[in-house]
């Protein structure tokens, strides 16, 4: 589940040079980063029992908009039936048209080590439009996961988020607010969000976030410390990009 809050920016490496005269955008494009956070929040729940866990990603573009990648990070192995890790693959097509950007694709959540028969596994297709106003960055995206495993209804996630550099300076401005209509074993509705910012400095990004929902003690999506997991507090990253 590749968080909203760690910032994963990382730096294009040209796998074929174009020939001279031509068409300079690289044919492949390699984008990676390792990073370290606080606690592994998703959708405002955190997924290491509001521990610290290490993430990194690895992805492969094309020029026409294609891309696959892998995402990975550790999780609390009493909220995923054994496993303590997540490993995501993500593959989909990118277009941008003027100052609007557009994103579909699928996402494959796999828990390596989960218990026989826990069905923690899923796939979740996505679809986001970006517009870019200035400086200002404005996205609204959503996720439907069909029914599958263990959840007992297909899952609905939408979202916008908003980004703003601050002018002559490294800092960019971040808030993100979601809703979740869940079926992941579970019958409630709630609300996330997220305010805060990046500072960006060669290849680093530390981000600093205050993460919250206005869930209360849901179930197992609570964790193992309750009302702790879903509570709102400040998360902070540090982000690597190779």
């Amino acid at each position: 589940m590749r968080t909203t809050i760690a910032c994963l920016g990382a730096l294009a490496v040209a796998l074929v040079s174009a020939p001279a005269f031509a068409d300079t955008t690289p044919e492949f494009t390699v984008t990676g980063a390792a990073s370290i956070v606080s606690d592994y929040k998703f959708r405002g729940i955190s997924q290491t029992n509001s521990e610290p866990a290490i993430q990194g990603t690895l992805g492969i573009s094309h020029k026409s908009g294609v891309y696959v990648g892998v995402w990975g990070s550790s999780v609390n192995s009493g909220l995923y039936s054994g496993s303590s890790q997540e490993i995501d693959i993500y593959g989909g097509y990118k277009k941008t048209i003027g100052k609007f950007g557009f994103d579909v694709g699928a996402l494959y959540y796999y828990y390596p080590g989960s218990f026989s028969g826990s069905k923690t596994d899923f796939i979740e297709p996505y679809a986001s439009v970006n517009y870019t106003y200035g400086t200002t960055n404005v996205k609204v995206g959503g996720a439907l996961a069909p029914k599958q495993g263990f959840q007992t209804r297909a899952n609905l996630y939408g979202y916008t988020e908003l980004a703003q550099p601050i002018a002559k300076t490294p800092i960019t401005l971040k808030a993100h607010l979601g809703y979740t209509q869940s079926g992941f074993g579970n019958t409630f509705n709630y609300l996330d969000y997220s305010v805060g910012s990046d500072v960006a400095w060669k290849q680093l990004t530390f981000n600093v976030s205050y993460v919250g929902t206005d869930a209360k003690r849901f179930g197992p999506l609570a964790g193992l410390n309750g009302f702790t997991n879903v509570r709102g507090k400040v998360v902070v990253s540090l982000t690597a990009g190779f």
